[in-house]
């Protein structure tokens, strides 16, 4: 439409023109004779035709018929390493070949190509754009193989009609790829939405707009229960953008750190010079079998390799060896270790736990060393309270690439993590998934008062209701709510507990049935998991938090939580979801250590 008002803006002004030349000279009739000829000449040489909104449904057929029986042929089903099965599509007359970055993976990959006639050509896996879930692969046998072109980079619009191929639910014998008709609905820099149905094996297929060029990649679809058809498309402008490195077998994540770069990452790693020496990675070490399962035992003990893994962080507290870390991770760990940083090489020493406070999650470690960096907490506690919203902080991370769980981890290796805090100060319920209630954590109260209620749980069928508190548990009286979550998590699914209520001052008695955990936890955290990063097991009960949004991984708590200047304000206990990072405020940390180091002499 853009283009359609400026041409029209300029024939007005060459008729004028025209018109103005001509009136001495010639008779308004000429005139108009001639801008009449120069209209049709410009229409034609701009090759003005329907527009695709502007079409017809019967035009609109007839497109689908002379371009959708040829993109057919460019059309193929992959199968990755024997296993992966997806959609893709020929782009080039030597057999290049577009699909999507989860359908590949990685390069090098050796693929098999099913064409439409039932032909399989062999070939092999190129780059990922892994961020853009774009991917190439490359026919490696000799031919000229059927393609379509790829769409130019922005030739395509909001209701856009587009037609789709791909092979839903798989390679089925004997079926072609299926034809799916749809409309552009939105339009993003990477992506392109439809309302064209796809679903899994699908993923790779091709997006064709009614010229029979390719105009995206099949990616994802929506997961919104009221938009079910909207898909998510890879644009071809991404495999314009990235052609070179796609082509030459490149795979990345992101072309950038997003919010870190060389100067950001020095302010932060200033911020926390003093702090990363008291920062340890706590460990548990375990033996891997190297050797032939059917050796004997003594051979494959000799065989036996130490591993490490990556369990939390921790903080020095005392410089004769108290370390303060995250309980939940490491209980029932084997061979705890400290991994510290001394005089910038790495150290790692046997860890001993001294004790643990359950209701912060925090565990008292002891190593035997001396002179240590360590937090002053009592100078540090002073400083550190009433934090308000806003307060840019960071998270010391010792050694960041040596703590990757896996090769394919998601996240950037960098020495310190922003964020900012997002509640100053406040307490996080106590959930009880098996009978799905969620307590107060810091009533006053003798019981459990109930805060929350899943629908259709254990606890709603058996008519407990908000702000009720549960005072008995089989007629044993209950001091608080620990005491009656320590109850619930010691009773297996299905026994029955009777308990006493209290609502309104009156008293009554109710009968519960422990359900299932697992059910509970998927209803209750459908929406608010960590992406790819996980979250905490133990990530609610606490009394007092600082909650920020520092995107960090559940192995990453347990350390300490700095402002910009340098000072300590508490401990990260918590990856609690997408948006929420949990921190015990340092002057309840200073507390617990005291306590707990008293309990050993």
């Amino acid at each position: 439409m853009y283009y359609l008002s400026l041409s029209l803006r300029l024939l007005r002004f060459l008729y004028f023109r025209i018109f103005r030349i001509h009136s001495i000279m010639m008779r308004r009739k000429t005139t108009t004779i001639l801008f009449l000829l120069i209209v049709g000449t410009f229409t034609c040489s701009l090759g003005f035709a329907a527009t695709p909104e502007s079409l017809s449904l019967p035009q609109i057929q007839e497109k689908l018929y002379q371009t959708s029986q040829k993109a057919l042929k460019s059309v193929v089903g992959l199968r990755v390493n024997r296993m992966v099965i997806g959609s893709g599509v020929v782009v080039s007359e030597d057999g290049l070949v577009l699909t999507a970055g989860h359908v590949t993976g990685e390069a090098g990959l050796d693929v098999e190509f099913m064409f439409p006639d039932g032909r399989r050509v062999r070939g092999k896996t190129l780059g990922v754009c892994q961020s853009a879930d774009a991917a190439m692969a490359q026919i490696t046998e000799t031919g000229k193989w059927s393609y379509s072109p790829m769409a130019k980079k922005e030739t395509f619009a909001v209701n856009d009609w587009v037609f789709a191929f791909g092979h839903p639910l798989g390679l089925i014998t004997n079926r072609p790829p299926p034809l799916r008709f749809g409309r552009i609905i939105q339009l993003q820099p990477d992506t392109v939405h439809t309302d064209c149905s796809i679903v899994v094996g699908d993923s790779g297929g091709p997006l064709f707009n009614l010229n029979g060029e390719v105009i995206g990649i099949h990616s994802r679809i929506s997961g919104i229960n009221d938009k079910p058809d909207l898909t998510f498309h890879v644009s071809i402008n991404v495999f314009h953008d990235y052609y070179d490195r796609l082509r030459n077998g490149e795979v990345w994540e992101y072309d950038s750190n997003g919010r870190y770069d060389s100067q950001l990452n020095s302010q932060l790693e200033n911020a926390v010079r003093e702090i990363l020496p008291m920062t340890v990675r706590v460990q548990s070490e375990t033996l891997q079998s190297q050797g032939n399962q059917r050796r004997s035992s003594a051979r494959q003990q000799r065989e036996q390799r130490v591993l490490y893994r990556d369990h939390a962080l921790g903080l020095i507290v005392s410089a004769d060896g108290f370390i303060v870390t995250k309980a939940s991770e490491i209980a029932d760990r084997k061979n705890i270790q400290c991994v510290l940083n001394v005089a910038g090489r790495e150290e790692r020493v046997s860890a001993s736990i001294v004790g643990t406070d359950r209701q912060n999650d925090l565990t008292l470690l002891k190593i035997e060393k001396k002179g240590l960096p360590a937090a002053d907490l009592e100078s540090a506690a002073k400083t550190s309270a009433n934090i308000p919203i806003g307060t840019l902080i960071i998270t010391p991370i010792p050694n960041p690439e040596q703590t990757k769980q896996s090769p394919t981890s998601q996240t950037p290796a960098h020495s310190a993590i922003l964020g900012a805090v997002s509640i100053s100060v406040r307490s996080i319920p106590s959930e009880i998934l098996s009978l799905g209630v969620t307590l107060a954590s810091n009533d006053s109260v003798k019981g459990a008062r109930v805060l929350q209620i899943l629908g259709r749980s254990p606890a709603a069928v058996a008519g407990v209701r908000q702000n009720d508190v549960v005072t008995h548990i089989d007629d044993k009286p209950l001091e608080n709510y620990t005491e009656f979550m320590d109850t619930v998590h010691a009773s297996e699914e299905g026994k029955t507990l009777n308990l006493t209520v209290q609502r309104g001052g009156k008293s009554f008695h109710v009968t519960v049935t422990i359900g299932s955990e697992k059910e509970y936890a998927e209803r209750r955290n459908a929406m608010n998991q960590g992406g790819p990063l996980g979250i905490s097991r133990v990530r609610d009960g606490f009394p007092k938090i600082i909650q920020h949004d520092s995107v960090l991984r559940p192995f990453d708590c347990g350390g300490p939580l700095v402002t910009l200047d340098g000072n300590i304000i508490g401990i990260n206990i918590a990856r609690a979801g997408r948006t929420e990072t949990y921190a015990v405020p340092l002057e309840q940390v200073r507390q617990i250590v005291e306590k707990l180091r008293d309990t050993k002499k």
